[in-house]
């Protein structure tokens, strides 16, 4: 069995979950035939989580005027194959790796693991057209997620296979804290997610905002790439809280860091689909997660205590939940 992995490897995305999940996938079956992986995307070169790969496809090569180029790709399984030793199955883990391989008819059977997307007719146009050539098979890890596909006019059968996870917590940073103005009594609120600048982070500072006004010491955690950044900090500047809203990667494993993670739902997420990884990666280091509206997590998550859902329509109510979890 030869398998060839495709990971998407996307600028403003944090893929560190779906990257561990595909080097705890590989390296477990390892002892299961031949494993190739190969980045899809143009993103950061540095990507620690993955296991070894053999490459990458980046956007100069995967673009054609203005659509996608599944060539590149063909290329690659044409090449294995002279040598003797063509793939078996295309493990795709991603929708650009998805849309890669829909781009190139045929080939071997395809199987497709997917927890963030971003969602247009055409995807679904060509995920259908790929089922007709090739035997397909579609994996989530929510059946919220299951059924935004659904939704969004996917009609083929899909899996759910709750995502096995493996998290490695990492420790409260004092001197990180520190860099962000933040002691021991300090509420600090992360904001986690994947796709980070096509985000709405104007959605998610509601609650901390409500918190900073009634007195308590408050910062805000985000990416400078985050969709709104520049409009919430003039926002914020206006009503004389500049400090509120601190800039820095949150993909940098800093989860132990913050006290709460702030996780967006479809406010102000036209066609894009967050992502379950990183609310479990969360959960996985012990901190509450206040969850927006229309999150696919939010029916799977709907008895853990650990999480609020649709805060970002309950702004009070989850501000309390808050303080209720700190005791205060």
């Amino acid at each position: 069995m030869r398998v060839l992995h495709l990971v998407d490897i996307l600028p403003g995305t944090d893929g560190r979950c779906l990257h561990r999940l595909v080097r705890r996938t590989v390296e477990g079956l390892q002892d299961c035939g031949e494993h190739v992986v190969l980045e899809v995307g143009g993103g950061d070169r540095r990507q620690p989580c993955l296991p070894r790969t053999s490459g990458r496809l980046g956007p100069s090569r995967m673009m054609v005027g203005g659509g996608m180029s599944g060539e590149p790709l063909w290329r690659v399984l044409e090449v294995w194959a002279d040598a003797g030793r063509p793939f078996d199955l295309v493990h795709c883990w991603g929708d650009a790796s998805l849309r890669l391989r829909a781009a190139c008819a045929g080939g071997p059977p395809t199987y497709c693991s997917l927890d963030s997307m971003e969602l247009d007719a055409p995807m679904m146009i060509d995920v259908h057209d790929l089922s007709d050539i090739v035997p397909l098979e579609i994996q989530v890890g929510s059946d919220g997620m299951a059924e935004t596909l659904h939704a969004a006019g996917l009609e083929l059968e899909v899996q759910v296979a709750p995502f096995g996870f493996d998290v490695h917590p990492s420790p409260a940073d004092p001197a990180r804290r520190d860099g962000w103005g933040a002691d021991e009594g300090t509420l600090v609120f992360g904001m986690v997610g994947d796709r980070i600048h096509k985000a709405s982070l104007g959605s998610l500072i509601g609650v901390p905002v409500r918190l900073a006004v009634s007195g308590r010491d408050v910062r805000i955690i985000a990416s400078e790439e985050a969709g709104g950044f520049a409009d919430s900090r003039r926002w914020l500047q206006g009503m004389d809280r500049t400090g509120l809203l601190v800039a820095d990667d949150m993909t940098q494993g800093m989860t132990g860091s913050v006290d709460v993670a702030l996780a967006e739902g479809t406010t102000g997420r036209c066609g894009e689909v967050a992502g379950m990884l990183p609310i479990l990666e969360s959960l996985a280091a012990s901190r509450p997660v206040l969850l927006g509206h229309g999150h696919p997590a939010c029916s799977d998550l709907s008895e853990c205590g650990a999480v609020f859902s649709g805060m970002d329509h309950a702004e009070n109510d989850a501000a309390r939940w808050v303080l209720d979890r700190r005791g205060d």
